[in-house]
C-alpha cells in the first residue's frame, strides 16, 4: 500500500507502552491514518501531552494488528 510509518528506531518508553519494534509499520493512531514517521511521532506526542488513551493499527510481517486501548504511563 505504501502508506504508513516504518518504525526504524523506537524509544524504550514507547516500545513498553505499544509493543512496537523496529520494522513495524504504523498505519493509524486513533483511527487517523499516518503516512510518515514524523506524522506518527507528532500524533503520538499529542496523545502523550494530553494524557489521552490511544489505539494503534500497525503492520508486522504482512499482518495488520490493531491494539486494544493503550495508555501512557
Amino acid at each position: 500500500s505504501g502508506a504508513g510509518a516504518l518504525v526504524v528506531e523506537i524509544s524504550s518508553a514507547l516500545s513498553r507502552v505499544t509493543g512496537l519494534t523496529g520494522g513495524d509499520v504504523i498505519l493509524a493512531v486513533n483511527n487517523r491514518q499516518v503516512r510518515t514517521a514524523q506524522e506518527a511521532a507528532d500524533v503520538l506526542e499529542a496523545t502523550k501531552r494530553q494524557g489521552r488513551q490511544f489505539i494503534l493499527v500497525f503492520e508486522r510481517g504482512g499482518r495488520t494488528i490493531r491494539t486494544g486501548l493503550l495508555e501512557w504511563r
